[in-house]
């Protein structure tokens, strides 16, 4: 089917719209579909992939609009450059006027995809198709909008947008997203999904990340912050949101992982999973049923209100349950467990029970 039949379907039928207006560029940006063949979720499946590439030097503003398509067949990807002609890949094509593309992407769709409709219908071997995107949008000031939020298929395409050292505006839609917007002081906003978001190596804010109102138990689906390459100590704290030291604002977070300095990770009224890395870390849960894991150094972990899990790692760690039945889990090194309120434990050096009434075991090291 020719991208002319194309056009006609999305007309009357509908489309997927991608507008990308990109306002100033010192040369064309690259658009294209990648079509490969893969394994999705331990079966067989098709990748539609849709690549934009920025060139050096430009100013990106990146747009994504949804509408209906052809059933279970195709998506019209239409990409527009205001700042500079694009240059089309495989499967897109551009028109006239220079700075618009038309995209044909492989509608996502699942196992039991049937071509027909009604009774008896029945799917087709390998027709498993999974949407992605892969938005590199350089190194100007940048913005990237995925307007499909909520609309047919939303879901179905993860994201994976980077930028460079400008300062960056990235709001995804409702796929499992990964979004890496680099330094400068950048604004990120996602919405439902798994979405993880990479923090640089060094402080380089202030930043706003808004990770959605989709609150998820710990570590399960949940939103994520990542500090794993950063060696300064990060300070944050879930109910203000505000990171010490550094200007940023982080909501919606329901995963973090801490760097390799001394950090202190708090907890709010949510299920927090707080993951201190290496070095001597302080986490704090909240109010809610929370995860703390500390890694390698000296740490100390302290439960919140609900029933919580607390995991120490290498090193000579405390750990505190607080007042309800916790699972307290130390690692190597010289390890202490305050218990309280029926709390269990296990491979801690060092036991001291504080003023309750619950009954304790003694949790298995294995």
């Amino acid at each position: 089917m020719n991208l002319v039949r194309l056009l006609k379907i999305a007309l009357t039928g509908g489309a997927l719209l991608l507008a990308l207006a990109l306002p100033t560029a010192a040369s064309a940006a690259t658009v294209s579909v990648e079509v490969t063949k893969g394994t999705y979720q331990s079966e067989e499946a098709n990748f539609g992939n849709l690549r934009f590439t920025a060139a050096p030097g430009e100013d990106n503003a990146v747009t994504v609009r949804t509408v209906t398509a052809e059933h279970g067949v195709h998506l019209i990807l239409s990409v527009t450059d205001r700042g500079a002609p694009l240059t089309a890949g495989p499967r897109c094509s551009v028109n006239p006027d220079g700075i618009t593309a038309w995209c044909d992407v492989p509608q996502p769709r699942g196992p039991d995809y049937t071509p027909g409709f009604g009774k008896g219908q029945i799917p087709v071997p390998g027709s498993r198709w999974v949407g992605l995107m892969t938005i590199d949008l350089g190194d100007g000031r940048n913005s990237f909008t995925d307007e499909r939020f909520g609309a047919e298929h939303d879901s179905s395409f993860a994201a994976t947008v980077t930028a460079g050292a400008g300062a960056d505006r990235i709001a995804t839609g409702g796929g499992a997203d990964l979004i890496d917007p680099g330094a400068g002081s950048d604004v990120v906003q996602t919405n439902d999904g798994a979405d993880r978001v990479l923090m640089t190596a060094a402080p380089d804010g202030p930043d706003v990340y808004e990770l959605g109102l989709d609150h998820y138990p710990a570590g399960v689906g949940a939103d994520e912050v990542d500090y794993n390459g950063r060696s300064a100590p990060v300070e944050w704290d879930a109910s203000t949101g505000l990171v010490a030291g550094e200007g940023d604002q982080l909501t919606g977070v329901g995963n973090i992982l801490g760097g390799s300095g001394d950090d202190v990770l708090r907890g709010n009224e949510f299920e927090d999973f707080l993951v201190g890395g290496p070095g001597n870390d302080l986490l704090v849960g909240g109010s809610n049923w929370d995860v703390l894991l500390g890694g390698d150094g000296d740490d100390e972990l302290r439960g919140g209100g609900d029933p919580d899990i607390l995991r120490a790692g290498s090193g000579d760690d405390t750990a505190y349950g607080g007042r309800d039945h916790d699972v307290i889990k130390c690692g190597d090194g010289w390890d202490q467990a305050l218990r309280i309120d029926g709390d269990r434990q296990g491979r801690c050096e060092v036991q001291r029970f504080l003023d309750g009434s619950g009954l304790d075991s003694l949790l298995p090291s294995s």
